[in-house]
């Protein structure tokens, strides 16, 4: 089996090949960027927050229930948190 094809079109398809690879994996790893950038921001937002909730006075701590009362028509009813 013989195909006649000359360099420079081998070496233009190949060129062509090249550069389709490089700009998929540049995309790629763009858009894993953005998403450790999202993954970050959300990261502090969160140690923020714990943070906050760790520096009000008197507020119980996330794992311990709190016991609330709500009047419901003249009733009261107790729910845990």
């Amino acid at each position: 089996m013989h195909f006649n094809i000359s360099f420079t079109s081998l070496a233009v398809i190949l060129w062509s090949g090249m550069l389709i690879i490089s700009g998929s994996i540049w995309v790629l790893s763009s858009q894993v960027r953005k998403l450790v950038d999202v993954v970050e921001q959300q990261g502090r937002a969160n140690l923020r927050a714990a943070e906050a909730a760790r520096r009000m006075p008197g507020r119980p701590t996330s794992g311990v229930a709190r016991r609330t009362v709500r009047r419901s028509a003249g009733r009261s009813i107790a729910r845990v948190n």
